[in-house]
């Protein structure tokens, strides 16, 4: 079904533990679309299904960026039921996530993830 979809000639790196709305934003903005919802759009991936995760949007998405979709979901949040989504083996309602700043638990912070996504 992915096989019309190719790597598209302008890629980034996915960063570990990156989620795809963001490598979706840092691959619009490498092929010059300002918004991650604009560049959904001109390539036919379903914005509102990526944002909750959607397994099939996340794949087509890591198709066109050229990196492991399996990569790609690890560090995106899933939508299992209304108001909450699955982030590795955690349950979390919807009103734990800011998309506007970035937080991030101690544990994660000592371990280096935070220092090598930012």
């Amino acid at each position: 079904m992915f096989s019309s979809l190719r790597k598209l000639p302008l890629t980034v790196d996915l960063v570990p533990g990156e989620s795809a709305t963001s490598l979706g934003s840092r691959l619009a903005r490498r092929n010059g679309v300002q918004r991650l919802i604009t560049f959904c759009s001109d390539v036919g991936i379903d914005y509102f299904a990526l944002a909750n995760g959607d397994a099939q949007e996340v794949t087509r998405l890591g198709a066109l960026a050229g990196v492991d979709p399996a990569a790609l979901q690890l560090g995106t949040s899933q939508l299992i039921k209304p108001g909450w989504f699955r982030l590795g083996q955690e349950r979390i309602k919807f009103t734990a996530f800011s998309r506007t700043a970035l937080r991030s638990c101690g544990h994660v912070r000592q371990g280096g993830v935070i220092s090598q996504m930012a």
